[in-house]
């Protein structure tokens, strides 16, 4: 496929249905994004509860680091821990033995003995919640486990693993930090399982974190909850109260972020010079626009400027994480994404991340859009960026990554070419920070509705 074959047809697309024309309200979008969507992989999947302990202070540490990663201003809504649904999925080696209703105990063994490896991926999927219209609804609506289980299956495929892919709470309903905090419960009931629970305690060095887009977002402000406990306690493996007993906190053994939405104020520049091969639009995000439909969950009461968060909280680390200071103490980082509106909130990341002496594996795909791997799976760019997010995965549970890679694929040949991690991007945090303050000037709080529709 050719770089201007790919602007033709981002153009039509764009053309044709990007038009303001389908806007859906959230609720409408968030209902049909959770419906699940059949597996071109045979698979287990076990669904399961992850229930909070009586004794714990997981709640007041996420809020300790949302108050020292902040600068003082932000308001934060206040959120409770809940118990998080999940879904257990593995690929399953014999398909004649999968049953209509795949579930309980029986399922997760069956589930497990056809597993080949330790790599346990903690699967974040991706969050409607800054779709815009009909197109990019179609294309990357994935509201759910069930709904991104073919990704989520092949991944168990590819590395011979299991997935436990988490059903966290989305916005507008919840608000952040709601979904960061569901995800600080999965993993600690990874490492730490309640009584009951089907799996046994998983070690850190088998467990990578994995997403897509805004999925990817949560992964990579997940990771900064650890490294920020970690400064706050002085000390590389923090601890926390879970179920009665302070226990280890430590990092994963890697992290693999696919298209990560990492500026949520869709400010940087590669969001206007990278709209040549994106699906997405710039500017404000719609929700946050007038004329956009009302429903049961938008606006919200009391009102916010920003579907996810309220607007003060848009520069925090843990909403944008590209500006996230200090990534020291990270596992082997996988940045993998296409030549897409939000490559420079990668860039931003992966080259701080190297400069602060992680491992980092830069691997860009010329012409590619968003989550393309996942949108346009028969590309043989999909079936090659699927292999290089298991094979980093794998790499990292076996001990196999070291060092920093940088590549660049061509969207013609495929053939990859070396590039700099170090060189990424010229734009540093600072800079980005500048960027995004302007952007979150210029937003404003939906405050109520007119005739079905939202007004500022």
């Amino acid at each position: 496929m050719e770089a201007a074959k790919v602007r033709k047809i981002v153009a039509k697309l764009r053309r044709h249905l990007n038009d303001g024309r389908f806007v859906l309200p959230i609720s409408t979008q968030q209902s049909a994004s959770r419906k699940a969507v059949a597996s071109s992989e045979p698979c287990w999947v076990s669904s399961v509860e992850l229930p909070l302990p009586e004794k714990q202070n997981v709640h007041q540490c996420l809020f300790g680091v949302i108050e020292g990663l902040g600068e003082g201003h932000e308001k934060v809504d206040p959120v409770d821990a809940a118990v998080v649904g999940a879904e257990w999925v593995g690929h399953c080696q014999a398909p004649e033995a999968l049953t209509v209703a795949s579930s309980g105990a029986g399922t997760y063994e069956r589930l497990m003995k056809d597993t080949s490896s330790e790599v346990t991926l903690l699967y974040v999927h991706e969050n409607p919640r800054l779709i815009n219209d009909l197109l990019t609804f179609v294309i990357f609506s994935r509201g759910s486990p069930a709904a991104s289980r073919s990704a989520i299956a092949k991944m168990a495929k590819l590395t011979g693993g299991r997935c436990l892919a988490v059903q966290y709470r989305v916005a507008p309903q919840t608000p952040f930090p709601g979904a960061v905090l569901d995800l600080l419960v999965a993993y600690l009931s990874l490492l730490y399982p309640l009584p009951g629970a089907l799996h046994a305690p998983v070690s850190p060095s088998s467990i990578v974190f994995t997403g897509e887009s805004s999925g990817a977002n949560l992964c990579l402000s997940l990771l900064q909850v650890l490294l920020e406990l970690s400064r706050q306690q002085k000390t590389s493996t923090p601890t926390l109260n879970w179920n009665g007993q302070q226990v280890a906190l430590p990092v994963p053994a890697g992290l693999a972020a696919i298209c990560a939405w990492a500026d949520l104020a869709q400010s940087l520049p590669s969001w206007t010079n990278n709209s040549d091969y994106d699906l997405m639009e710039s500017g404000q995000p719609r929700a946050s626009q007038p004329g956009f439909p009302t429903c049961a969950a938008w606006p919200t009461d009391p009102p916010r400027g920003d579907i996810y968060c309220d607007l003060s909280c848009l520069c925090h680390p843990l909403v944008s994480p590209c500006v996230a200071k200090d990534w020291t103490g990270a596992p082997p980082l996988l940045f993998l994404c296409g030549e897409e509106r939000v490559a420079d909130s990668n860039k931003i990341i992966a080259q701080r991340a190297f400069s602060q002496g992680c491992s980092v594996a830069w691997e860009q795909f010329e012409s590619m859009p968003h989550i393309f791997l996942l949108a346009l799976e028969s590309l043989p760019h999909s079936h090659l960026a699927f292999e290089r997010w298991a094979g980093f995965c794998k790499d990292c549970v076996g001990g196999g990554m070291r060092g920093s890679r940088g590549m660049v694929f061509e969207v013609e040949s495929l053939e990859g070419r070396a590039v700099d991690v170090g060189g990424l991007t010229e734009i540093g945090v600072e800079e980005a920070l500048g960027y995004m303050r302007g952007q979150q000037s210029r937003r404003r709080i939906v405050t109520g509705c007119a005739r079905g529709k939202a007004s500022l």
